[in-house]
């Protein structure tokens, strides 16, 4: 649940993140984290080249019909990763522990509005 949110900074420009970073609220909407755990909410079934795509490219889920991914995810930083990095970063996500955590889809700025 987000706590109650003034969008009128927003409404003049400006980006608002969660203090933990896992939502954030732009003129765009809100727009959450990914559940990055090996978990099948997360990225339990993606490829590697799914991975690389969705960090390198900014694609949800590594698919090429999706929309750019939003804030908080910060994806253009990446863009120069090298393939050994994004492996070894990867190997290290599903290893983890599975966390079943089902993201919220991105929300409208007008569905904030009068909360």
């Amino acid at each position: 649940m987000l706590p109650k949110v003034d969008i009128s900074a927003v409404q003049q420009g400006w980006a608002l993140f969660y203090p933990d970073q896992t939502a954030a609220i732009g003129l765009w909407g809100v727009s959450f984290a990914t559940n990055l755990t090996s978990d099948a909410t997360g990225i339990g079934h993606w490829s590697e080249e799914q991975f690389g795509k969705a960090l390198k490219e900014g694609k949800p889920k590594g698919l090429d019909s999706n929309r750019p991914l939003l804030p908080p995810m910060p994806w253009p930083n990446y863009i120069d990763l090298h393939d050994d990095d994004l492996k070894a970063i990867f190997a290290f996500l599903k290893a983890l522990p599975p966390v079943d955590n089902v993201v919220p889809v991105p929300l409208l700025l007008a569905d904030l509005e009068g909360k």
